[in-house]
């Protein structure tokens, strides 16, 4: 992960427990929980914020519409200029594995 960025995963996409500083959390719509991928600083729990929302919406929706999910990984940050002013949040990247899709 590059600098600042947080990753948010449910599911079949949650991370290994080895792979560094990983948070796990109760989650609403997931039997097995939320992992975060974080490094505990202010900036990266403002971008795991944004993460967890995009993840919140995945699993919120597929519920509503009947679209099971096997899992989600979401990946967000952003940076910051020289005098420490947000240069923005955004989402990097993210995931969605449908069950029985490949």
């Amino acid at each position: 992960m590059g600098e600042f960025e947080v990753a948010c995963a449910a599911g079949s996409l949650r991370p290994d427990p080895a792979e560094g500083d990983t948070v796990h959390l109760d989650h609403r719509w997931t039997a097995g929980g939320v992992d975060l991928s974080i490094t505990f600083t202010g900036v990266h729990l403002l971008h795991a914020s944004v993460a967890a929302c995009i993840l919140n919406d995945v699993y919120r929706e597929a519920t509503r519409l009947g679209v099971p999910v096997e899992g989600v990984r979401v990946c967000a940050g952003g940076g910051f200029s020289e005098s420490w002013s947000s240069t923005g949040v955004s989402p990097v990247e993210w995931w969605v594995l449908e069950e029985g899709v490949s």
